[in-house]
């Protein structure tokens, strides 16, 4: 569908005296013309971006099953329901008539199908890569094409050029063929006697130092049956001891190598942990 003559499945609007090609469109008597596609896929978003507000019940009302009900402020529309006739009652579902298309405006132009060929992809914005070759993710790749911001091309496929910010979890089939330097964020966390930090989601690198007089502090871990695979790296500093010790403790139920925590205090001690099976297990340690 769309606006123009000879577009497949075009719209026609007729001006008083003819039919004539639309050329845009809009929502009520004001505002900016727009494609057909763009207002209706902002339409249909829009009803996905609002709050989806449900009622379930009875009205007394011998209404028509297909007539809106306007109460709580919203126009509402029956999706089911019994009536009974003796009492005027319907028993049913209804939902709100409700959008937010300011929430999902459409501002970018479309692209001509007929630029595209077989086997090609959209990028986001707008061009198009062909799809016969190397993959990235969802992004495409082939042999004699531009390069996509850091993403590039070499005779096997695609391949990140640059700088490039990847948030979120990123799963890798296969094997991971690494050159260059590798850098890790670090959180540094002070600890004092009585005192409880909690591993965050996003956290790998934790290292630790010591403020204040002699203690205990305690580090909570995450959830091993939530984290499968997940590792976990903690190093201290000099000022870490058994006289200013930490015990990294795992969820209720749950164990690192068996046992219900483990104390980290020793100086410039390290160690590796990793989620597996439901428990955490020590898989490398390092003692100054």
């Amino acid at each position: 569908m769309g606006d123009g003559a000879g577009a497949v499945g075009s719209l026609y609007a007729y001006n008083g005296s003819t039919w004539i090609p639309s050329t845009g469109w809009r929502e009520g008597n004001s505002g900016t013309y727009v494609d057909i596609a763009r207002l209706m896929t902002k339409n249909i978003l829009g009803l996905q971006v609002a709050v989806v507000r449900r009622f379930e019940g009875t009205t007394i009302q011998g209404h028509n099953f297909k007539d809106r009900l306007t109460f709580d402020g919203f126009k509402w529309i029956q999706l089911r329901g019994t009536y009974n006739a003796n009492r005027d009652e319907y028993n049913g579902e209804w939902f709100a008539i409700a959008k937010n298309t300011a929430l999902a405006d459409i501002t970018a132009n479309p692209v001509d199908s007929s630029d595209l060929t077989g086997g090609d992809i959209l990028d986001f914005n707008g061009g198009y890569v062909n799809a016969s070759n190397g993959v990235l993710g969802g992004m495409v790749l082939n042999d004699g094409n531009n390069s996509l911001g850091p993403f590039s091309e070499t005779a096997s496929g695609g391949k990140i050029t640059g700088s490039a910010l990847v948030t979120g979890i990123t799963t890798m089939e296969g094997g991971l063929d690494h050159q260059g330097f590798l850098i890790e964020e670090i959180t540094d966390v002070t600890h004092s006697s009585g005192s409880t930090y909690n591993i965050q989601d996003t956290e790998y690198m934790i290292f630790n130092t010591w403020s204040g007089g002699n203690g205990t502090a305690t580090i909570n871990l995450p959830s091993a049956a939530d984290n499968e695979g997940r590792l976990l790296r903690f190093k201290s500093d000099g000022t870490i001891s058994a006289n200013t010790a930490i015990n990294v403790v795992p969820q209720s139920g749950e164990s690192v190598d068996g046992n219900g925590e483990f104390a980290f205090d020793r100086d410039y001690d390290g160690v590796m942990l990793l989620a597996h099976n439901d428990e955490w297990f020590i898989i490398q340690r390092k003692a100054k």
